[in-house]
């Protein structure tokens, strides 16, 4: 039993620290990352919170695929992103309005 523990507590240390490694490029949204990482850099889905939030699909640490960037709680961008700019189709909401 004490050996599966062991075993289990090293594992989990390792992802902890390996999260911690994980290094968002976008500086709006750098500070606290959850997720996917490859290399070091955040890969896969995540959650990257700084001055702002985005949640979505990242590759070599910037936001790219599909994914929501929240500014405040009235503001948000849910759509496309290319090498951590907005790009394709996505839908703005601001202050209650929405644009596509």
């Amino acid at each position: 039993m004490k050996y599966y523990l062991s075993i289990i507590l090293v594992s989990l240390a390792a992802c902890v620290c390996a999260q911690q490694t994980c290094q968002v490029a976008t500086r709006a949204i750098q500070g606290k990352y959850i997720g996917g990482c490859k290399k070091g850099f955040a890969d896969g889905e995540g959650t990257a919170t700084g001055l702002y939030t985005y949640t979505g699909e990242f590759k070599k640490g910037f936001p790219n695929g599909k994914g929501t960037i929240t500014w405040n709680e009235d503001s948000m961008y849910v759509g496309g992103w290319k090498k951590g700019e907005m790009s394709g189709k996505g839908m703005l909401v601001v202050r209650g309005d929405t644009t596509e």
